[in-house]
Protein backbone atom coordinates (compact mmCIF):
# COMPACT_ATOMS: atom_id res chain seq x y z
CA UNK A 1 0.00 0.00 0.00
CA UNK A 2 1.47 3.33 -0.82
CA UNK A 3 0.10 6.98 -2.19
CA UNK A 4 0.28 10.25 -1.84
CA UNK A 5 -1.45 13.47 -1.24
CA UNK A 6 -1.14 17.44 -1.61
CA UNK A 7 -3.14 19.87 -0.29
CA UNK A 8 -2.75 23.94 0.09
CA UNK A 9 -4.60 24.93 3.69
CA UNK A 10 -5.33 29.06 4.12
CA UNK A 11 -5.16 30.07 7.54
CA UNK A 12 -7.63 32.17 8.86
CA UNK A 13 -6.96 32.18 12.31
CA UNK A 14 -7.21 29.13 14.12
CA UNK A 15 -8.76 27.46 11.25
CA UNK A 16 -7.98 26.13 8.25
CA UNK A 17 -9.75 25.62 5.07
CA UNK A 18 -8.57 24.65 1.80
CA UNK A 19 -8.60 21.75 -1.19
CA UNK A 20 -6.37 18.60 -1.35
CA UNK A 21 -5.50 15.86 -4.15
CA UNK A 22 -4.60 11.64 -3.19
CA UNK A 23 -3.99 9.03 -4.86
CA UNK A 24 -2.99 5.80 -3.56
CA UNK A 25 -2.12 1.73 -4.69
CA UNK A 26 -3.11 -1.22 -3.35
CA UNK A 27 -3.19 -5.08 -2.91
CA UNK A 28 -6.80 -4.88 -0.68
CA UNK A 29 -8.58 -7.85 -0.92
CA UNK A 30 -11.76 -9.13 -0.17
CA UNK A 31 -11.60 -13.04 -0.55
CA UNK A 32 -14.85 -15.37 -0.53
CA UNK A 33 -13.63 -19.49 -0.25
CA UNK A 34 -10.15 -18.61 -0.83
CA UNK A 35 -10.71 -16.95 -4.37
CA UNK A 36 -9.90 -12.75 -4.52
CA UNK A 37 -13.61 -11.39 -4.89
CA UNK A 38 -12.72 -7.80 -5.05
CA UNK A 39 -9.09 -6.26 -5.39
CA UNK A 40 -8.93 -2.59 -5.29
CA UNK A 41 -6.00 -1.71 -7.29
CA UNK A 42 -5.73 2.09 -7.43
CA UNK A 43 -7.68 5.25 -5.94
CA UNK A 44 -7.35 8.73 -6.73
CA UNK A 45 -9.68 11.80 -5.69
CA UNK A 46 -9.94 15.68 -3.93
CA UNK A 47 -11.80 18.21 -2.80
CA UNK A 48 -11.84 19.84 0.23
CA UNK A 49 -10.86 19.83 3.94
CA UNK A 50 -11.83 21.79 6.78
CA UNK A 51 -9.86 22.45 10.26
CA UNK A 52 -9.20 23.55 13.36
CA UNK A 53 -5.55 24.12 15.20
CA UNK A 54 -5.55 23.20 18.70
CA UNK A 55 -1.77 23.67 19.89
CA UNK A 56 0.24 21.75 17.53
CA UNK A 57 -2.36 19.45 16.33
CA UNK A 58 -5.14 20.41 13.66
CA UNK A 59 -8.68 17.95 13.89
CA UNK A 60 -10.46 18.44 10.41
CA UNK A 61 -13.29 16.96 8.59
CA UNK A 62 -13.11 16.54 4.89
CA UNK A 63 -15.28 16.23 1.62
CA UNK A 64 -14.83 14.76 -1.83
CA UNK A 65 -14.64 12.47 -4.69
CA UNK A 66 -12.96 9.12 -5.37
CA UNK A 67 -12.67 7.15 -8.61
CA UNK A 68 -11.09 4.07 -7.78
CA UNK A 69 -10.27 0.98 -10.08
CA UNK A 70 -11.05 -2.92 -8.73
CA UNK A 71 -10.58 -6.16 -10.23
CA UNK A 72 -12.39 -9.38 -9.58
CA UNK A 73 -10.70 -13.01 -10.92
CA UNK A 74 -14.11 -14.64 -10.13
CA UNK A 75 -15.33 -16.20 -13.63
CA UNK A 76 -12.30 -14.14 -15.62
CA UNK A 77 -10.80 -10.53 -14.73
CA UNK A 78 -13.31 -7.92 -14.67
CA UNK A 79 -12.43 -4.77 -14.05
CA UNK A 80 -14.80 -2.61 -12.16
CA UNK A 81 -14.23 1.40 -11.86
CA UNK A 82 -16.43 2.96 -8.93
CA UNK A 83 -16.70 6.77 -8.60
CA UNK A 84 -17.53 7.39 -4.83
CA UNK A 85 -18.49 10.69 -2.33
CA UNK A 86 -16.06 10.54 0.12
CA UNK A 87 -16.51 11.93 3.62
CA UNK A 88 -14.11 11.74 6.26
CA UNK A 89 -11.96 13.76 9.07
CA UNK A 90 -8.93 12.99 11.33
CA UNK A 91 -5.97 14.34 13.29
CA UNK A 92 -2.55 15.11 12.50
CA UNK A 93 0.34 16.14 15.08
CA UNK A 94 3.54 17.97 14.51
CA UNK A 95 5.78 15.88 16.08
CA UNK A 96 8.81 17.70 14.95
CA UNK A 97 9.63 20.97 13.03
CA UNK A 98 8.66 19.72 9.37
CA UNK A 99 7.11 15.97 10.17
CA UNK A 100 3.72 15.15 11.52
CA UNK A 101 1.82 11.69 12.65
CA UNK A 102 -1.78 11.59 11.45
CA UNK A 103 -4.72 9.67 11.65
CA UNK A 104 -7.68 9.21 9.11
CA UNK A 105 -11.08 7.90 8.71
CA UNK A 106 -12.63 8.06 5.18
CA UNK A 107 -16.43 6.93 4.97
CA UNK A 108 -17.02 6.27 1.22
CA UNK A 109 -20.40 5.56 -0.78
CA UNK A 110 -20.16 4.38 -4.37
CA UNK A 111 -22.28 7.04 -6.73
CA UNK A 112 -21.56 5.06 -10.10
CA UNK A 113 -20.27 1.58 -10.87
CA UNK A 114 -19.11 0.88 -14.25
CA UNK A 115 -18.13 -2.55 -15.01
CA UNK A 116 -16.45 -4.65 -18.22
CA UNK A 117 -17.26 -7.93 -18.06
CA UNK A 118 -19.44 -10.31 -15.66
CA UNK A 119 -22.13 -7.84 -14.00
CA UNK A 120 -21.33 -7.23 -10.29
CA UNK A 121 -22.91 -3.74 -10.34
CA UNK A 122 -25.31 -4.39 -7.25
CA UNK A 123 -22.57 -6.11 -5.68
CA UNK A 124 -20.51 -2.87 -5.93
CA UNK A 125 -23.06 -0.68 -4.86
CA UNK A 126 -24.25 -1.52 -2.02
CA UNK A 127 -20.58 -1.57 -0.74
CA UNK A 128 -19.75 0.92 0.95
CA UNK A 129 -16.39 1.20 2.81
CA UNK A 130 -14.01 2.77 5.46
CA UNK A 131 -10.65 3.08 5.52
CA UNK A 132 -8.36 4.30 8.07
CA UNK A 133 -4.97 5.54 7.61
CA UNK A 134 -1.99 5.96 10.28
CA UNK A 135 0.73 8.19 8.46
CA UNK A 136 4.19 10.19 9.14
CA UNK A 137 4.16 13.42 6.85
CA UNK A 138 7.10 15.59 6.26
CA UNK A 139 5.91 19.23 5.06
CA UNK A 140 7.96 21.74 3.09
Amino acid sequence: VGGLHAEYLFAMGRFRVGPYVEGGVSNVNVEFGGVDALSQDYHLGGGLKLGAVFGSSLVYARGGYEWSSWSTDFDTDVEIDVGSLLLGGGVETMIAHNVSIGLDAAYLVPLSVDVDGTDVTDAVEESETLRILARITYRQ
